[in-house]
């Protein structure tokens, strides 16, 4: 891992980009941690939704609250072929991609727990819709992974993949959310609640909203972010 941003502070929260240079390929990626650092900082690593970027309002905000408000280490990378990474990316075929952000996603784990200001034994995942499509099988390879926030996903609006998706849910071991909107317009219900069903981790959980697949409320992600927060522990 190589910084690739001086250090930047604003509102107590400080901001370094990096990138991880892998053998074939470079994943672009930002830490956020608070400027007061009194213990070694939990971590949360953030994959970002479809079309977007690590810097994105939706993901880097909630970044940013954990960072500010709960004293957390946070990572986003941007995804296979989004943010600044090439849009070829996104062309391949979508188990190649998944497998491409694994990678990605475990050499920034191995990188971040290295640094000192990092606590390796509290780690924690957040990802929706396409952050839960790549982070179930990272998820389900990484024991270190205590507690994740997925959701905004569904098995059988993909056409490729569902059973693999349902085998590797079925994996899972870490503590999980898992957060649906009723009327998702992208995902159906009857794919989401299979995906949950499937979820072999003993301490499970789901909250439902109305609304479609953006509609996701304030306080659902305030609700995701102290269950996160509560798992990995004060």
């Amino acid at each position: 891992m190589r910084w690739t941003t001086e250090p930047s502070t604003e509102h107590g929260v400080v901001d370094r980009g990096f990138a991880l240079d892998l053998e074939d390929h470079v994943a672009p990626g930002v830490l956020l941690t608070p400027e007061a650092i009194e213990n070694p900082l939990r971590l949360v690593l953030v994959g970002h939704g479809r079309t977007l970027h690590k810097r994105h309002v939706a993901p880097y905000s909630v970044a940013r609250r954990l960072a500010r408000r709960d004293g957390v280490a946070v990572a986003l990378l941007d995804q296979p072929g989004h943010g600044d990474r090439p849009r070829e990316e996104d062309e391949r075929p979508h188990a190649d991609r998944r497998a491409m952000a694994v990678e990605d996603w475990t050499v920034a784990l191995d990188a971040l727990t290295a640094l000192p200001e990092v606590d390796v034994e509290r780690v924690g995942y957040w990802g929706l819709s396409l952050g839960t499509d790549y982070g179930l099988p990272f998820i389900a390879a990484q024991r270190r992974i205590l507690v994740a926030v997925l959701g905004l996903y569904g098995t059988d609006s993909i056409r490729i993949g569902d059973t693999q998706s349902l085998e590797i849910a079925a994996s899972l071991r870490s503590e999980v959310l898992w957060v649906m909107q009723w009327d998702d317009e992208l995902f159906d219900r009857a794919g989401q609640l299979a995906l949950f069903d499937a979820i072999g981790s003993q301490g499970k959980r789901m909250v439902v909203y109305p609304g479609g697949h953006d509609d996701t409320p304030d306080e659902g992600l305030r609700f995701a972010r102290e269950f996160l927060i509560h798992e990995l522990g004060r």
